[in-house]
């Protein structure tokens, strides 16, 4: 034990440091003698929930960014992330972006557009009455 690590006064118990030890392909965090998570250490979704987590708990994030090997800016960013977007915020989305907004996806026919007077004949694909009963192939904008 070094000196800045030691007890203030005999007896006291040790500091409740934020580790995160990788073992077997897991990642263990805890704090004091409390495990916090435990996850996949190819899972960086699970570990930005985690970073999230201990800070909002009141982990510094310098603490917390020591104790994931992250810089305090991208630590920071994460929480923004989070109150922005929620979990969804904290993953990149996998795979090639839409070519198409959802926009063009409703008027595509996917889906309703329920906004102006030209779409008002338009079929509602969100009913219960089949695609093929109500609108020929034609007729689909």
């Amino acid at each position: 034990m070094t000196e800045t690590t030691a007890p203030e006064l005999p007896g006291m118990p040790e500091p409740a440091v934020l580790r995160r030890v990788e073992a077997d392909g897991k990642c263990l965090v805890s704090r004091g003698g409390s495990v916090l998570f435990v996850y996949d250490a190819a899972d960086r979704g699970m570990r930005n929930l985690a970073v999230v987590a201990v800070t909002d708990a009141g982990v510094a994030v310098q603490e917390a960014a020591v104790a994931f090997g992250l810089t305090p800016q991208y630590v920071s960013m994460l929480r923004g992330r989070a109150r922005r977007d929620g979990s969804a915020g904290l993953v990149k989305p996998m795979g090639r972006r839409p070519k198409l907004t959802a926009r063009q996806v409703e008027q595509a026919g996917g889906g309703p557009v329920r906004d102006g007077p030209r779409n008002r004949s338009r079929c509602d694909w969100t009913s219960t009455v089949p695609r093929s009963a109500c609108c020929s192939p034609g007729t689909a904008r």
